[in-house]
């Protein structure tokens, strides 16, 4: 039975950002030289079992991490962008799309972000093509998939929303359900 290599660059960097550590020191602290480290972190290299060890041993980290994110949500999201019909035959093959997400997620992030602004561009064309009258005008998706992607973009946190709420319940100075029927009666 063939061993499946583990290329695991883009979750390398990650946690050696996290520590706060340069190339070589944390080449040195999982005792590899510092080429090997760098091939390993632009998936030109497995990792080896031996740094996966020592990724366990000197730093506590949790190697199913190295295999686990959310890469499979990334690769069904640019597959899904992909299909748009403005990319015609020149939609990228599946191989393609799977090496973006695993080895350049920031620039798969902003390639479906720019497609979200696209479609959005669109759909409002469309929308005011609907209210000119004119017959060519197709919305192509519901509201409730507008706030479904906005959500999941969003990794489900609104950082105004969650401050607000804090103060809310700052203020509340005892029972929150009774400041929130205050606050809504003072609103009429």
């Amino acid at each position: 039975m063939a061993k499946q290599k583990l290329y695991a660059g883009t979750k390398l960097r990650e946690l050696r950002r996290k520590v706060d550590l340069t190339q070589r020191e944390f080449s040195e602290r999982l005792e590899v030289s510092l080429p090997y480290l760098n091939q390993m972190e632009n998936n030109n290299r497995p990792v080896s079992a031996a740094v996966i060890l020592a990724l366990a041993d000197v730093f506590g980290f949790d190697v199913t991490e190295l295999v686990s994110g959310d890469n499979a949500r990334l690769v069904s999201d640019m597959r899904e962008a992909a299909s748009d019909p403005i990319f015609g035959a020149d939609a990228p093959h599946l191989a393609d799309i799977r090496m973006a997400a695993n080895n350049a997620p920031g620039l798969a992030r902003a390639f479906l972000q720019l497609h979200r602004a696209y479609r959005e561009t669109h759909e409002r064309l469309a929308s005011l093509d609907e209210a000119l009258g004119r017959a060519d005008s197709r919305l192509q998706s519901s509201p409730w998939e507008e706030v479904r992607d906005f959500f999941h973009y969003c990794d489900n946190y609104i950082d105004a929303v969650d401050r607000a709420a804090e103060r809310f319940a700052a203020d509340a100075k005892g029972s929150i359900q009774a400041h929130a029927i205050s606050r809504l009666e003072a609103h009429g």
